[in-house]
């Protein structure tokens, strides 16, 4: 079985969409960033990555990739 690397393509995005990225990544970063497992909890987190997802049309992936995430945090 192969395995790839995914990664986003920023290139992919509408100017629009970039800019609701970046403005809700400010609210997370202006913050203390909390570990990982409680990031996944942080109401500005969870709408960031909703955004970012849904911006790729990735957001019906979400539970798999968080399930991915706890995974590799064992």
């Amino acid at each position: 079985m192969r395995k790839y690397l995914r990664v986003l393509n920023p290139d992919l995005l509408t100017v629009e969409q970039i800019n609701i990225i970046k403005k809700k990544f400010i609210l997370v970063r202006d913050r203390e960033i909390k570990n990982i497992l409680q990031e996944f909890k942080e109401e500005d987190r969870v709408d960031f990555d909703n955004t970012v997802l849904e911006a790729f049309g990735l957001l019906h992936l979400k539970d798999r990739i968080i399930d991915s995430f706890y995974i590799c945090l064992r």
